[in-house]
């Protein structure tokens, strides 16, 4: 049984970039689709995930320099 996050504990792992987020859960987060996701990630808009067990996955650490430097709060 597969254990659905909500959209502000999402976030909120984002934010602290402490463990992983689906491409599903960033979808749901974003409110795109995961296609989007995936030409993002293509496009190099997005960092690249990682797979585990099959899955991909974004470091949240990753994800979350990336939205402070899209949004200048982590511009210098």
């Amino acid at each position: 049984m597969t254990v659905r996050r909500q959209i502000s504990e999402v976030w909120d792992a984002i934010y602290t970039g402490q463990g992983f987020t689906s491409i599903d859960e960033l979808s749901r987060a974003m409110n795109i689709s995961p296609a989007t996701i995936y030409n993002y990630i293509n496009n190099e808009t997005l960092p690249s995930p990682i797979k585990i067990g099959g899955r991909r996955l974004f470091v949240n650490g990753k994800l979350e320099k990336y939205l402070a430097e899209l949004t200048g709060e982590g511009a210098s």
